[in-house]
C-alpha cells in the first residue's frame, strides 16, 4: 500500500512535492528516493512537529497518515517550519491504479491517479492549480492523471467534467499536443518490441463502429448529433 506524503526541504518550505510512498518502504529507501526529488541527498526526515523519523515509523498509520508533510534533510538538525497551505484539500483524493467513484461532498471533487511502481510523484503546485479548477463554476469533477504537472494558470495532464458551462481555455492548443488510452489484445512483455507492436496498431484514428447512443445511455449519457463523429477519434 502506498501513501502521499507532501515533501519539501529543511529551511525552505517554499518548494513542495507530493510523492507517493509505499509503507514497506524502510528509511533508507524512503530518504534516497524522496532526496532525489530535489537533487539533494537525504539522511534526515523530521514531521513538522520536529520529530524524526526512524526506521519503522513509515508503517505508522497514526504517525503517518496520508499528506503529512515531511521535511528532509541533507544531515543538519531540524531548523524548524513556517506554515504554508497544504497543496491538496481536504476533498483531494490520491488514487492508485484507477479512479474509483465520485466524491459525495457538494461541488467538484478532486482525484489524482499516480502511479504506485517507481514512487512516482506530483508537484505540489500542479495540485494547488486541479483544486482551483474543480472550483470553478459548474465542475462536477477533476481528475490529476499520472503526468500531472503545473501549468501558466492551469494544471497540464488532467481531465474535468462541467455541466451546463463550457471553459476552452482550458483545453491546450499545442498543435498535435494530445493523449490517448487504447485497450487492445497485444500482450505485453517484459522487453517490449516496439517496432513490432507498432505495425500491430492500425485504424486507432478512425472513427468506432460501435453503437454510441447505446455506450452513452448505459453510463447515463443523453446522446447528441455529435456523438458519431466524435467519439472513437
Amino acid at each position: 500500500m502506498s501513501i502521499p506524503l507532501v515533501l519539501c526541504l529543511n529551511g525552505n518550505h517554499k518548494v513542495q512535492r507530493v510523492a507517493m510512498v509505499k509503507r514497506t518502504s524502510t528509511l533508507k529507501v524512503f530518504l534516497k528516493s524522496s532526496g532525489q526529488k530535489f537533487k539533494l541527498k537525504a539522511t534526515r526526515a523530521f514531521l513538522t512537529t520536529g520529530v524524526e523519523l526512524k526506521e519503522g515509523d513509515l508503517k505508522d498509520v497514526t504517525l503517518l497518515p496520508p499528506q503529512t508533510i515531511v521535511v528532509l534533510s541533507s544531515g543538519a538538525d531540524f531548523v524548524g517550519f513556517q506554515a504554508k497551505d497544504n497543496p491538496a484539500n481536504e476533498d483531494t483524493e490520491i488514487v492508485v491504479g484507477g479512479v474509483e467513484g465520485i466524491p459525495s461532498s457538494e461541488g467538484a471533487g478532486v482525484k489524482i491517479i499516480s502511479q504506485e511502481k517507481g514512487g512516482s510523484f506530483v508537484h505540489a503546485d500542479a495540485v494547488k492549480q486541479l483544486d482551483a479548477t474543480a472550483r470553478m463554476m459548474g465542475m462536477k469533477l477533476a481528475v490529476g492523471l499520472p503526468d500531472l504537472h503545473p501549468g501558466k494558470q492551469f494544471p497540464i495532464g488532467f481531465a474535468a467534467a462541467s455541466e451546463n458551462v463550457i471553459y476552452p481555455h482550458l483545453v491546450g492548443n499545442d498543435i498535435g499536443c494530445g493523449m490517448s488510452l487504447y485497450q487492445t489484445n497485444v500482450k505485453a512483455k517484459k522487453k517490449p518490441k516496439l517496432d513490432m507492436w507498432k505495425e500491430q496498431l492500425r485504424g486507432l484514428e478512425n472513427g468506432w463502429a460501435g453503437d454510441t447512443t447505446e455506450w452513452l445511455r448505459r453510463r447515463g449519457v443523453e446522446a447528441t448529433d455529435f456523438d458519431k463523429k466524435s467519439l472513437g477519434t
